[in-house]
C-alpha cells in the first residue's frame, strides 16, 4: 500500500513494536496493514461499527495478503474485544465524547491494556480531564497539520495522572513541555481568530454578547498562558 496520511502516520509512530494492536474506527484498514506490513506488530485487529468501512478494510487486507495476520470485527467500540486480546488500542476519527463513552463502556478491557493511542477530533480538554477518572495518564502527545486541519494524538498508559492547569488540559501538557512547533502554529492562529471575533463584538451590549465576550476573554487568557511556554 501507499504511505499513510500524516494523521495516521502519527498514530503508527506511537505503536509499540511487538504489540498486538486493535484499531477502533479503522480507516479502511490502513493502519493495521501498515503496522503488520512494516513488522511493527505481529498481528492486528481492525474494528468498526459500520459494515461499509469494514468491508473496504477486508478488501484492502486481502489485497495486501495479510488476512492471516489482521482480523476484522464489526464492533461498537471495544464491545467485541476481550480483555487481554490486544496490548494496545487505537481510537481515532471520532469526537471526544464518543472516545470517552467507548473507554467507560469497556473498562475491563481498558484495564487489561498496556497502552492506548487516542486521537479525538473534538473536546480534547474534556478527554484529558477525564482520563484520571479511568486510572489513565498521558505519557506523550503528538500533533500534525494536514490539509488545513490540526490533529492531536495522546499516548496513554495506566497510572496516576498529574495535576494540570486549564490551558494544559486544553492544549496538551506534553506538547507544551516540548514546545511543539505545530501546536505553536495552532495557538497563533487561534489567538488571531478569537481576537478578530472579539473585535466584532465590541460596542454591542446584550446578555448574550456579554457572555460570549467573557468566554472569549477566558479562552484568550488560556492561549496566552500556553504561549508562555515558547518564550
Amino acid at each position: 500500500m501507499n504511505g499513510l496520511s500524516k494523521r495516521l502516520q502519527m498514530l503508527a509512530d506511537f505503536a509499540r513494536p511487538g504489540s498486538v494492536v486493535a484499531d477502533v474506527g479503522t480507516d479502511h484498514g490502513y493502519l493495521p496493514i501498515y503496522l503488520v506490513e512494516n513488522k511493527i506488530c505481529p498481528r492486528a485487529l481492525g474494528m468498526d461499527i459500520n459494515v461499509g468501512p469494514l468491508e473496504k478494510a477486508r478488501e484492502h487486507v486481502g489485497e495486501a495478503g495479510l488476512s492471516a495476520s489482521i482480523e476484522l470485527r464489526l464492533s461498537d467500540g471495544l464491545e467485541k474485544l476481550a480483555p487481554g486480546e490486544a496490548e494496545g488500542v487505537v481510537i481515532s476519527g471520532m469526537g471526544g465524547a464518543l472516545v470517552l463513552r467507548i473507554l467507560e463502556a469497556s473498562k475491563e478491557v481498558v484495564d487489561a491494556l498496556d497502552y492506548l493511542i487516542l486521537q479525538p477530533q473534538s473536546e480534547l480538554k474534556k478527554v484529558r480531564e477525564r482520563l484520571a477518572d479511568l486510572g489513565l495518564m498521558i505519557s506523550d502527545e503528538g500533533m500534525v497539520e494536514e490539509a488545513g486541519k490540526f490533529y492531536t494524538a495522546l499516548f496513554v498508559e495506566k497510572g496516576p495522572e498529574k495535576t494540570y492547569s486549564s490551558w494544559e488540559h486544553q492544549y496538551g501538557p506534553c506538547l507544551l513541555q516540548e514546545k511543539n512547533e505545530t501546536l505553536y502554529t495552532f495557538l497563533q492562529k487561534e489567538k488571531q481568530l478569537k481576537e478578530q471575533i472579539s473585535s466584532t463584538l465590541t460596542g454591542r451590549d446584550t446578555p448574550e454578547i456579554r457572555a460570549r465576550q467573557g468566554a472569549l476573554k477566558a479562552e484568550l487568557q488560556d492561549i496566552k498562558e500556553a504561549l508562555q511556554y515558547y518564550l
